[in-house]
């Protein structure tokens, strides 16, 4: 079970939320919540979340995706905002959770647009030699 209390800026999103209340604050139509139900109706699990800043809120749809014959997962979370250290720890237990292999991330940011911040935190991951969508 995910800690929330270890998260405190981090919350859940639940299906009550209303499609454009998150459609208004995400960056990239594979953020959409039209795009998470698609996923979801295709049997993918889908997890929204988003995180409190000192700037504002970011938003996260992560899906889970079965590899087959086995008991384990792939996370992919598309075109979203650089992590948080926080979202990441956060990430980590929905991988462990979900019993994922790995979670796939591709932030909606350029390089040469990254903070000092958000380039520390990608440093912290392992990148993978091939893009979902080219560069």
């Amino acid at each position: 079970m995910i800690s929330m209390t270890k998260h405190s800026n981090i919350t859940l999103v639940d299906t009550t939320t209303l499609p454009h209340q998150w459609n208004e604050f995400v960056y990239h139509p594979l953020q959409t919540w039209e795009w998470g139900e698609i996923r979801a109706s295709q049997g993918l699990r889908v997890i929204r979340f988003q995180e409190k800043t000192s700037t504002g809120m970011n938003h996260f749809q992560l899906t889970i995706h079965p590899i087959p014959k086995t008991p384990f997962t792939i996370g992919y979370l598309p075109k979203s905002s650089v992590p948080s250290r926080e979202v990441l720890g956060f990430m980590k237990e929905i991988a462990t959770e979900h019993s994922c292999v790995f979670i796939k991330f591709e932030p909606v940011k350029q390089k040469h647009n990254l903070t000092n911040e958000e380039k520390k935190v990608l440093a912290l991951c392992k990148k993978s030699p091939h893009p979902l969508f080219p560069q």
